[in-house]
Order: C-alpha cells, then structure tokens, then sequence
C-alpha cells in the first residue's frame, strides 16, 4: 500500500517491502544495530527481512541485491555498513549476487534523522553514483536498507540505478516508519 506522499509524488523504486514497523523495541534494537556496532543483530533482522521478502514475492525475478552505500568517511566511523551486512543474509538466502560495487556515496551527507523531509531531499539529492552502468542494464534489483522513513534515500537511489539502466528497482528494509 502507498503512503500518502507516495501518491502525490510516486519514488522512483517500484516497490518496498519492510519487516518490521519502527517504532518501540523495534526502533530500539535498530539504532544498537546501527550505532552501537552489535553487527550481530544482523542475524536477527537479516532472516526476518528474507521471511518478509518470502511472504510478498519480493524476491521474484530479482538479479542483483545492492545495499545503500555509506559514504567512506561514514564508513570509517562506524565500521561497518550495516545494509551491506543485511544485503549478505538475503543474497545467501535466496542465492542472488550481492553487488555493492553497484552503487556508490558520491559524496558526504549529513545523517538524514534529523532533517525534514525537505531537507532531507535537498541533502541526498547526487549522493549516489553508479561506477559500472554496464552491469546494471536491464537488470532488477533488490535496494537494501536498515530503516525507510521518508523514503527519499531510497528514492534517490534507485533514481541512479535506474537512470543508469536498472530496468526495475525493489526496496527491501528491516524497519519502516508508518
């Protein structure tokens, strides 16, 4: 189902699915995923992303899983990215490639949680690039991500799969703000 602002203003990514709501304990174990370098929680949401994924046919004609880059400074202060670290659980469990050499962060955003949705278009807007456009046409893709609040870096990078040949773009979350 389409949010409200997905109505007026449809992303460029063809669908997403989300395995949890974030929101209470939920919000609480992403951000000590995230922030507090428990990559073992991987783990847990990894199959719990895979079983949702199973549930909507989300994986159904996929090519390629591709997580949400980091940008290399990020990268460096948290050491490790936490969608690459899910994008493994689902590519192992359906057996499709993890290429996260497909996208890259062009360049330093600030953290996205406490911008407004205006903000936040304005700070992701050509942050991504696509290194091998070669790879990526006419294939589907599965776009993984820890968390989808206002959606709009999912949107803007699945704008830059598709605008250098992804035929489809599919968006995969462990937690989803409603």
């Amino acid at each position: 189902m389409m949010c409200g602002d997905c109505r007026i203003a449809p992303p460029a990514f063809d669908g997403a699915v989300a395995a949890l709501r974030y929101e209470g304990k939920t919000r609480t174990l992403i951000h000590r995923y995230k922030f507090s370098g428990k990559t073992r929680l991987a783990g847990v949401l990894g199959p719990l992303l895979c079983s949702a994924l199973h549930r909507a046919g989300g994986m159904e004609g996929i090519d390629l899983v591709i997580p949400v880059p980091l940008h290399r400074r990020r990268l460096f202060q948290r050491g490790y990215n936490q969608s690459w670290l899910l994008a493994a659980e689902v590519g192992k469990s359906f057996g499709v490639p993890v290429a996260a050499d497909l996208l890259a962060r062009a360049r330093f955003t600030e953290p996205q949680f406490s911008l407004s949705r205006a903000e936040r278009r304005k700070n992701i807007t050509k942050a991504f690039s696509a290194p091998s456009p070669e790879r990526l046409a006419g294939k589907a893709v599965l776009l993984v991500d820890d968390i989808m609040t206002t959606g709009v870096t999912l949107g803007e990078a699945a704008r830059t799969l598709k605008n250098q040949g992804a035929a489809r773009v599919v968006c995969a979350v462990a937690a989803r703000a409603e």
